[in-house]
């Protein structure tokens, strides 16, 4: 069966402080692979069932405002939505921390929930406090970006992984579309 995939960039600054968009934009891949990362993965020639929408970009506090930010993303009826934190570590009590105050924070996988032993996000931070006792570590990384719907709330908590990125081909969310192969 033949099948016919094609993508569209349509590359913007959603922010002043944002990425600078080139005017002639070519090469475009340089300025994608800058504004996705190193270890992000550009999905190009996929087949879908269905359009999608992905953004890469960070959330930009002003005047020390009460976080959690929020950030929003819509194209038509189509909307989502994360919370954007400072830096949290839960203490060793467990007490939920006040998140310290920032600029600017990236929405990128190692900024959202997860950790190695966690196969939706191997490369996020928070699902490892659970293998560690209270003696062993005395403060635990939380995420910094979360659904709003699902907020890390106590240590040990396993939240789903939140941003608006690409899925790599061998993570679970891409793997189970795939078949079976012989």
């Amino acid at each position: 069966r033949h099948a016919l995939s094609y993508g569209l960039i349509l590359p913007f600054s959603l922010h002043e402080r944002g990425p600078s968009i080139p005017s002639d934009f070519s090469p475009v891949w340089p300025w994608v692979i800058a504004s996705m990362g190193e270890d992000c993965i550009f999905d190009e020639a996929w087949p879908k069932a269905r359009g999608e929408f992905l953004a890469y970009g960070a959330g930009y506090m002003r005047d020390n405002r009460a976080q959690p930010l929020s950030v929003r993303l819509s194209v038509g009826k189509h909307t989502k939505e994360l919370a954007v934190f400072g830096d949290r570590r839960f203490k060793r009590l467990g007490t939920y921390p006040t998140p310290e105050p920032f600029a600017r924070m990236p929405v990128i996988p190692q900024t959202a929930f997860g950790g190695s032993s966690f196969s939706l996000n191997p490369l996020g931070k928070g699902a490892e406090s659970q293998a560690l006792s209270d003696l062993a570590s005395s403060e635990v990384s939380m995420p910094n970006i979360e659904l709003p719907t699902e907020l890390m709330i106590a240590k040990g908590d396993r939240v789903t992984p939140a941003g608006f990125w690409s899925y790599p081909p061998h993570w679970p969310q891409r793997t189970k579309h795939l078949g079976s192969f012989d």
